[in-house]
């Protein structure tokens, strides 16, 4: 029940406590003492670990204390508490707060009474605690954080219960029993681990929050000085209109949404983008009015007047937008507004008021926050917490490492060191274990029968299976798991107890020491009494009974047969198509299908379900019941399989609909198939403890903040609507469920400004706080954890893919040890699960070839974590293993098949694929084997990894070119690596080709291709020709036959560019020269940029006959024979396809290529066909395709270049994961299909009240509408799922399928909250953990491209870091710089490099930010005239400090420090601000006023001073400064992406209009595709993921006839390009910031180590160099005088100083 946070050191080291790792608390035992250290009085303790005297009275003997502490030791409290508290969290869930207000019902009384029991226990529990332990000090109750936060629950309570009586209010104290839930925490220790570790992340992320902070401020006080009071700006009437004409309308404009869409002014002094002159005219009766009022108030006039044209005065009104929440009248608003835009939701309103009522270039402020604030300081949040995870998950495991070790010395532990498996595997073992016993008794009897029967015993008959089975043939339990049923070892004797010594499961660890000594492996013991008498005798008894019966060897046959069956590539593949083929007849489902389709999906179900009923059946006769359900995957099968029948028998009654959605899992079973896709799952399966403690936090995190929330908002959401009552808002905290719905959407940011607008508008202001804390908290910290859990998960399977490229390192770093172990231990898990497709060991196959341990590619040591053959089962048993590898009898096989299933994984690729530069004198070793038709199955995926990475120099030279095998085997095999070549009959294989065979069969669940980072993808093609001097591969013949048929010129000519250019001819010399002349490339990236130009100049308004669209075609012409002469010098210089280094081989030479084709495409289109119509569709594809142009920068741009061959490298594995998506997105696409198919119609129109269905609706002439985003069919919903993925618009999705009642029925609001599960496991499935994983793998790709270059920068940072020790240590032993100042100088320098005058400087910069950020808008004015005296002041403290700082550094070394460069711009701003004022006040000169507010705005740099001082934060900039360049690159791939996505916008888009019958969702007057520019502006917000999905919806719209510039194919084009672009922007581009951060970020804290260590070792250097001086000056005293005063040079205050 209690933690021990820091247990003295002495008592740990002589074992006082034993800590009992299983559970949660500890448990204090009767000490094991040394008698040496323990004092008489000490020795009376029965817990030494605890105070000896609690209350300064009671001993740990006394009577009271005994009992209490007898109690806090005994596990049964501790449970006891932990059900208290889900009893508690109940009792709070069951909260009703719109009936509870005044507590009168039954109901709310008993809840009352066990709310007071329960404090009553957390009471009592309390005391007892406290007076075990004591309550002040280092063990007792306080000193520990967890009993703190259970003092303060308690607290609370007291002070509730005390104030009960006396009218205070308690809503705030009733609030913190919110927490109670909280101290589960403490009760489970993996979810204390995972709060633990969040809590060592806090002091880096309070760096970080301090950054936030200073970037609030920042932009916060801007935006006050820039648009305090501008949002009030509305449209009023002139003063007298209303008066003269006695009017009712309103005072100023308001359109038909009222406050929720404000009409917001720019006043005459701003240049803002609305006017009063822009309002609407008014409208009667659908008609737009037009007549001005008449100048008489009585006279009458024909027709309407337009009263709109009135409202022309533009001034500030009552309120701000959105009930007040948006506005920047001051510094706390301005806060919302900013956390507002870095959260991106809603931010675009926010930026568009501020358009309207300031300037057009405002979004410039808002871009900037955005990049600033949600890319860079959001992910630095990401970064911390991953570096952390992973550095606190290597302590943790090595601490496990540590105690495991110490649990293993200890004799009396198990035998089996071997990690307890999943518990499936336990039970297993269990049951064979079970059936071992049985066997042993059986055999047993049967001896003593079979005695009997010698000598004549009465004849009983048994079985004939059963006598089988006594003689421990192994093939009588068939598919039995044969290493984990292994008898008793080979030499205890048949009593020896079951699990005893034998090494069952042989520790690893011992295995991998002793392989020599290492007991024969239970695999090769007989499966009889457990003696050897066995061998001798299973000769003689097999004669006797086993052959007699021929119906047995029958039955045995077929056995034999099916199982080759089904373990046969094309049974497996055969089921495979099955299932695909099932998947899509699911999937062609959809509304309004006809009667026929339903008949055909309904015998198609049949007629599949029959099939994977027959293979069930199948799999169970080969393998039998064990071996079947030994494989957890056919467990799946077989559930579902049983599903579907059940189904199907259920249909003939009615009902059970619901079961049809188990068959879509039949998806999931196409996962045992693909290798790649299981490395990916491995890592999840891996990570899964971790993310299921993840969810468990996250479930309290959710249902302590819903609780809070129905206290605090609890029924106070409500609408009015039109005819006076209110109604709930959809999102509120009413119940338990809609207020843990509620936080959901918070938490995955959608419309969560909503929520908060509604929370500050119906309580206060300070309810804003909530929202924060619950964003922060949960966006920010926890889900950042979760993406740290998968990154480290991913990164730790990278570093043990990568962990062979060097041994030495290896040996010292024991984290990286860990993660491989840790993989290995998965991977050898579920191995046992993928050695076929069935998780079946082959069985006619010998056996899969082992790993080589000793190639000729190999150094001699094999490294001691290898986990080869060898090494667990033993060097005799090796050699014994490969010598049979002729196929000897069936014994022999069955029992060597058994064999591998315990056969290891390459993992450690180390061993077997070192560095092909080193030989061996041990000559490899074949392996025979007959397990063709697996392997040339895997084999087809023909993708063998070269899984070393390669030397930096990156010569492509293939691992597996077997250039060892040559020497020692005399040159016979020729490192031939042909997967497919046999040698001989006896099956054989080439040393070469087997290290590849054993990469691509024996583990498919690594088989990845690494790419080497210039892009190109290392893998290896079963007949390429790797070695050159070896020519007899199938290709290189191909190519000679050819080379042997063509012409004798060609032949001659074949050095010749396109047969026409000799080597020698002058164009192709001076062709050459001009490609490497080093200005080529500038100016062919000039003329890109131009052609950019014009590109973005394009737009479909343009008209044909003017002057800008002829400039346009012409240099479109121009540009056109620019490139077409650049591809030719180029194709003329390398030649065009055939040979080395030719045009062609460059894959950005073809994108060039395809480019100038298709431009020349365009202008012949283009002349050829001027007068016809019908060929503009041609026309409008190409001129689509001009857009890519751009692409060209790449291939000219290094650092662009890198990243997008990062980029290129890592769509391999973003594959693996896009295909998991596809997964989930299929299985839940057709399952939603099912739910909702039809139901996502509504009625539109005026009063849809009394309306319940279809034929209602079309009565009263209204319109019935389908959704957008919808179910009917299986590509609607993955478009809706895709929607829901991205989170944005999701919550309208859901609304929708909890409101739809049937197919043709009106919709009902929340008619069926059940569809909840749907939506919400969906989002948490694939939004959250899915998705997460793209982070995961993008930055290992990204660290694995980085190797290369890290070695060269590792290498210049040693020597800048040896510079810079050897210039600090001749500055440390030069004379000072002060050592001649006049003693006034002197002392200025003293104080100006003082330690307190920083902090002085400090905190008057912290005052002065404090003053600043008071101003607000209406302030009064004596609040101005105080601000105005202080900056007077702060200017004048600041203009001394630079005036100080000049006389003591001089002026030269005083500017060339980058601060004082910074305080002198500082003061020179202050003082032209201050003039400036004083002019405009005094009225001297006409000034500006906005210069005035810049100049203000400027005073912020004062804020930059702070970052000196903070040294943390000064780091995370420092890494972000270093990270710029990189994510400049990635800046640049930005732009490029944004500028081909905006001019393609153009082309597509660029006509939609908004209109009263096409009314749009996302697209307004600020976001349209009208041009260029605002194309990019409205491509940043779909970037930031803001109502991009009201944009696409607005872009599908159907075409009506008299729309004349109507695009036909929007609605398929639209998705493609959104879709496309949301991929690119939001998840990879964004997760690479992440990447680079991560990098830098672990770099920079290298580098502050290293410096710290180089300035103590200076230090020191000159403290010992300071001693031996006065050492030899105490010695020559006499003859040296003093020369200089002052402080000496080495004083603490310089050696700080330079520290610092």
């Amino acid at each position: 029940m209690l933690m021990f946070p820091h247990l003295p050191s002495s008592s740990s080291s002589s074992s006082l406590t034993s800590l009992s790792l299983t559970s949660p608390q500890i448990r204090i035992r009767a000490p094991i003492r040394d008698p040496d250290c323990v004092s008489e009085e000490e020795d009376q303790q029965p817990y030494p670990a605890l105070a000896p005297l609690a209350f300064f009275c009671l001993k740990q003997t006394t009577r009271p204390r005994n009992w209490c502490l007898r109690f806090v030791c005994n596990p049964y409290p501790f449970h006891v508490s932990m059900l208290v508290i889900l009893l508690n969290c109940v009792t709070l869930g069951m909260f009703q707060p719109c009936e509870d207000v005044t507590c009168q019902s039954e109901w709310c009384r008993i809840l009352q009474v066990l709310d007071d029991c329960i404090f009553a226990f957390f009471a009592v529990e309390m005391i007892i605690k406290m007076v075990a332990l004591g309550i002040f000090g280092p063990n007792c109750y306080l000193g520990d954080k967890w009993n703190q936060l259970d003092f303060v629950i308690v607290m609370a309570g007291v002070m509730e219960y005390s104030l009960d009586g006396h009218n205070a209010s308690l809503s705030a104290i009733r609030t913190v029993r919110v927490l109670r839930p909280l101290r589960a925490i403490n009760r489970v220790p993996s979810m204390r681990i995972l709060v633990t570790l969040l809590l060592d992340t806090l002091p880096m992320l309070g760096n970080v929050l301090l950054l936030c902070f200073f970037v609030f401020f920042i932009f916060g006080i801007v935006g006050v000085q820039l648009w305090a009071g501008l949002l009030r700006n509305r449209c009023f009437l002139g003063e007298d209109v209303k008066a003269m004409y006695n009017l009712t309308i309103n005072d100023y404009y308001m359109s038909e949404e009222g406050e929720d869409s404000p009409f917001i002014c720019s006043a005459a002094r701003e240049n803002g983008m609305l006017r009063c002159n822009d309002v609407p005219s008014y409208t009667e009766g659908g008609v737009e009015c037009s007549l001005s009022a008449p100048h008489q108030s009585g006279a009458s006039v024909n027709g309407c007047i337009n009263w709109n044209r009135y409202y022309n005065v533009c001034r500030p009104g009552q309120f701000n937008p959105h009930k007040g929440a948006v506005n920047f009248d001051n510094i706390g608003y301005a806060w919302i507004a900013i956390f507002q835009v870095i959260t991106l939701e809603g931010w675009v309103d926010i930026m568009y008021y501020v358009m309207d009522a300031h300037s057009f270039y405002n979004f410039i402020y808002f871009i900037l926050l955005i990049i600033v604030g949600s890319f860079f300081m959001i992910n630095l949040c990401l970064v911390v917490i991953a570096t952390q995870f992973s550095e606190t998950k290597q302590r943790e495991n090595a601490l496990m490492r540590e105690q495991r070790a110490r649990y293993m010395s200890n004799d009396s532990t198990l035998a089996s060191y071997s990690e307890p498996g999943s518990c499936y595997e336990e039970m297993l073992r269990y049951i064979s274990h079970l059936y071992r016993k049985l066997t042993r008794r059986l055999q047993r009897i049967y001896s003593g029968w079979h005695r009997c029967s010698k000598q004549g015993c009465p004849d009983f008959p048994l079985p004939r299976h059963l006598l089988q089975l006594f003689r421990g043939d192994p093939e009588a339990f068939p598919g039995q798991p044969r290493d984990i049923v292994s008898p008793t070892c080979p030499g205890s004797s048949p009593r020896s107890p079951p699990g005893g010594t034998c090494p069952e499961h042989l520790p690893r660890e011992a295995s991998r020491r002793h392989p020599k000594q290492m007991p024969e492996p239970p695999q090769l013991a007989p499966l009889d009494g457990g003696d050897f008498r066995g061998v001798r005798s299973r000769g003689r008894r097999r004669g006797v009974v086993e052959y007699k019966n021929g119906a047995f060897q029958a039955w045995k046959d077929f056995r034999e047969k099916l199982k080759r069956i089904v373990e046969s590539k094309y049974f497996n593949r055969g089921i495979m198509i099955a299932i695909l083929v099932n998947t899509l007849s699911m999937g062609i489902e959809y509304h309004e299908q006809p009667e026929e389709l339903t008949d055909v999906l309904e015998i198609s179900n049949i007629v599949f379900t029959s099939m994977f009923v027959l293979e069930m059946g199948f799999m169970l006769l080969a393998f039998g019941l064990f071996g079947y359900i030994r494989n957890p995957y056919n467990i799946f099968d077989s559930i579902i399989v049983i599903i579907s029948v059940w189904e199907i028998i259920g249909q003939s009654d009615g009902g059970l609909s619901v079961l049809r959605t188990f068959r879509l899992l039949r998806v999931l079973k196409l996962v045992r198939f693909l290798p790649a896709l299981r490395r990916q799952l491995v890592v999840l399966m891996k990570t899964m403890d971790n993310v299921a403690t993840f969810c468990m936090l996250l479930m309290l995190f959710i249902f302590t903040f819903s609780i809070l929330g129905m206290h605090l908002f609890g029924c106070k959401f409500g609408l009015q609507m039109e005819n006076g009552d209110t109604i709930p808002d959809r999102k509120n905290f009413d119940t338990l469920l809609w207020a843990i719905v509620t936080v959901f959407q918070i938490l995955t940011q959608e419309d969560w400004n909503v929520v908060l607008y509604n929370g500050m508008a119906s309580t206060s202001p300070w309810a804003a706080l909530y929202f924060v804390a619950l964003m922060t908290f949960g966006n920010y910290v926890l889900f950042n954890l979760l993406v740290a859990i998968l990154v480290e998960g991913f990164q730790a399977e990278g570093d043990a893919n990568r962990s062979e490229s060097d041994d030495e390192k290896k040996s010292d770093n024991f984290e990286e040890d860990e993660k491989v172990e840790q993989l290995r231990d998965t991977e050898l898990k579920m191995y046992s699960l993928m050695m076929t497709a069935n998780g079946h060991v082959d069985p006619r196959g010998s056996m899969a070839p082992p790993i080589i341990m000793r190639t000729a590619a190999t150094p001699m040591p094999t490294p001691k974590s290898s986990l080869g053959p060898e090494s667990v089962l033993g060097d005799d048993l090796m050699s014994q293993v490969l010598g049979l590898s002729e196929a000897g009898s069936g014994h022999a096989e069955s029992r060597r098949a058994s064999a591998t299933s315990l056969e290891p994984l390459p993992y450690d690729q180390r061993s077997s694929l070192s560095s092909p530069g080193r030989r061996s004198p041990v000559p490899p070793r074949g392996s025979g084997s007959s397990w063709g038709s697996r392997r040339s199955s895997w084999n087809s995926l023909g993708r063998a990894p070269s899984l070393k990475r390669r030397d930096t120099s990156g010569e492509r030279e293939s691992l597996l070119s077997g250039e060892g095998g040559e020497e020692e085997d005399g040159g016979e095999d020729k490192g031939e690596a042909g997967v497919g070549v046999m040698a001989g009959d006896n099956n054989r294989l080439r040393p070469a080709s087997l290290e590849l065979l054993q990469a691509s069969t024996l583990c498919p669940s690594i088989i990845t291709e690494y790419g080497d980072c210039n892009g190109r993808t290392l893998t290896y093609e079963p007949n390429l020709n790797t070695d050159p001097k070896d020519d007899s591969s199938p290709e290189d013949d191909i190519d000679d036959d050819l080379h042997n048929m063509k012409p004798r010129w060609c032949k001659e000519h074949e050095d010749w560019n396109l047969y026409l250019f000799s080597p020698e001819s002058r164009l192709r010399v001076w062709c050459k020269a001009t490609i490497s002349h080093k200005l080529f490339d500038h100016v062919v990236l000039v003329f890109i940029f131009l052609n950019c130009i014009t590109i973005a100049l394009e737009r479909p308004g343009i008209d044909p006959t003017s002057p800008e669209r002829m400039f346009l075609s012409v240099s479109n012409y121009v540009f056109t024979v620019i490139f077409l002469a650049e591809m030719a010098i180029k194709v003329i210089a390398l030649g065009f396809c055939f040979g080395k280094q030719t045009y062609l081989q460059s894959t950005w030479n073809i994108l060039d290529g395809l480019l100038v084709f298709v431009s020349l495409v365009d202008i012949l289109v283009t002349v050829a066909f001027t007068s016809e119509n019908k060929i503009l569709g041609i026309l409008r594809v190409l001129r689509l395709l001009r857009t890519l142009r751009p692409l060209r920068v790449i291939s000219r741009a290094p650092g662009l270049k890198l990243v997008v061959e990062t980029l290129i490298t890592s769509l391999r594995p973003i594959g693996n994961i896009v295909l998991i998506c596809c997964a989930f997105f299929i299985v839940f696409g057709i399952l939603g299909v099912q739910l909702f198919k039809g139901k996502f119609y509504h009625c539109e129109g005026l009063d849809t009240k009394n309306i319940t269905n279809k034929s209602d609706c079309l009565q009263a002439n209204y319109r019935w509408i389908r959704r957008k985003y919808n179910f009917d069919n299986l590509v609607q919903a993955l478009m809706s799922l895709f929607v829901l993925s991205c989170k944005d618009g999701w919550v309208n999705i859901m609304y929708d399928g909890l409101d739809a009642v049937a197919v043709d029925q009106q919709p009902v609001r929340n008619h069926n909250p059940w569809m909840l599960l749907y939506f919400i496991s969906f989002l948490l499935i694939v939004s959250f953990f899915v998705l997460n994983m793209f982070v995961g793998v993008v930055v290992e790709n990204f660290h694995k491209c980085r190797q290369d270059q890290e070695e060269e920068e590792a290498r210049l940072r040693e020597e800048k870091r040896l510079k810079m020790i050897e210039k600090k240590r001749r500055k440390a032993k030069q004379r000072p710089y002060y050592a001649d100042y006049s003693p006034l100088r002197l002392s200025i320098h003293t104080l100006c490099t003082s330690h307190y005058l920083d902090l002085f400087i400090t905190f008057i910069i912290c005052i002065n930010v404090f003053t600043m950020s008071i101003e607000h808008y209406n302030q009064p004015q004596y609040l101005e005239e105080v601000l105005k005296y202080c900056n007077y002041v702060f200017t004048f403290i600041f203009i001394i400090e630079a005036l100080l700082k000049l006389a003591a550094f001089g002026i030269h070394r005083f500017f060339k420090d980058r601060w004082n460069q910074l305080d002198i711009a500082i003061v020179a701003l202050s003082i032209m601000g201050i003039t400036l004022e004083e002019l405009k006040m005094n009225a001297a000169l006409p000034i500006n006023p906005t210069i005035i507010r810049i100049m203000r705005v400027l005073r912020i740099a004062r804020v930059l001073k702070l970052l000196k001082m903070a040294t943390g934060m000064r780091a995370l900039l420092d890494t972000v400064m270093q990270a710029l360049p990189q994510v400049g690159n990635l800046g640049l791939l930005f732009m490029l992406l944004f500028f081909i996505y905006a001019a393609l916008g153009v082309e597509l888009f660029g006509k939609l209009e908004c209109s009263e019958k096409n009314p749009c969702e996302g697209l307004s007057r600020h976001a349209t595709f009208d041009n260029f520019g605002m194309a990019f502006l409205t491509l940043f917000r779909v970037s930031t993921g803001d109502n991009w999905n009201g944009i696409m919806k607005d872009t599908l719209r159907e075409c009506h006839p008299e729309e004349g510039h109507c695009l036909s194919y929007l609605p398929l084009v639209s998705p493609i390009y959104f879709v496309t672009f949301v991929l690119m922007a939001q998840f990879v581009l964004v997760n690479v910031v992440v990447a680079v951060l991560m990098k830098h970020l672990e770099e920079s804290n290298k580098e502050a180590k290293e410096d710290a260590e180089m300035d103590a070792e200076i230090a020191m250097e000159m403290a010992m160099e300071t001693q031996r001086k006065l050492s030899t000056t105490s010695s020559n005293n006499s003859s040296v005088g003093g020369t200089y005063v002052g402080p000496c040079p080495n004083s603490p205050e310089e050696v700080r100083r330079m520290v610092l």
